[in-house]
């Protein structure tokens, strides 16, 4: 599992928690968790250190690069990629794993929740995306790095995510899997809480 992370202390250790206890259940896949600290300034790294997990210094060069890094510095067939404001459920990796039993399939992503303590305009912003989730098919064009599995050979083949871009960046790359001959899946039983956007134009 790579974590890229920047400013992200207030909810890291969540996160990271949700994420060992999927690496402590009995043969579990996930065997390594690099969280990627890209120039953050408050306690992310700390949090992290203290709950075990490998940490890496990014260059504050944003989310693409510090992707590139804990995927470079992983030694796995799979990557599975979750954001550092996202608390992935039990059986979110589980539910990914089956789709990469097709040769053709690339990646695979799943869906969001959110937590009791969501404020209204949260609330809201998460019934777009479950409508929107809802209609999605099997097969996209498109996977969020926010809960996304994909294949370590789609990524070197492609070199990874393109650090020019500071935003997008996995749209971005997942038009090069789709031009590249391959499959991208999305699975609506991986699941992941996420702390959506309190502000509308930050979501906009």
């Amino acid at each position: 599992m790579v974590v890229p992370a920047r400013d992200a202390a207030a909810t890291i250790e969540h996160c990271l928690l949700a994420a060992r206890d999927i690496q402590m259940q009995p043969d579990s896949p996930l065997t390594r968790i690099i969280l990627v600290n890209d120039g953050s300034r408050d306690a992310t790294a700390e949090i992290a250190r203290k709950l075990g997990v490998e940490v890496m210094n990014g260059t504050g060069r944003g989310a693409a690069a510090a992707r590139n890094m804990g995927w470079l510095a992983a030694t796995t067939d799979l990557i599975w990629f979750i954001d550092a404001d996202c608390i992935p459920d039990p059986n979110s990796l589980n539910t990914l794993l089956p789709h990469l039993r097709h040769l053709h399939v690339a990646g695979v992503g799943g869906t969001y929740s959110i937590g009791p303590d969501a404020s209204l305009l949260q609330r809201l912003i998460h019934e777009e995306i479950k409508v929107r989730h809802a209609k999605m098919p099997v097969s996209v064009d498109f996977l969020a790095t926010f809960d996304v599995l994909y294949r370590r050979s789609i990524m070197e083949y492609l070199h990874g995510f393109d650090e020019r871009f500071l935003k997008g960046q996995d749209a971005e790359f997942a038009i090069r899997v789709i031009e590249a001959g391959h499959q991208l899946h999305f699975e609506p039983q991986s699941v992941v809480e996420h702390h959506h956007a309190d502000r509308l134009g930050r979501y906009l």
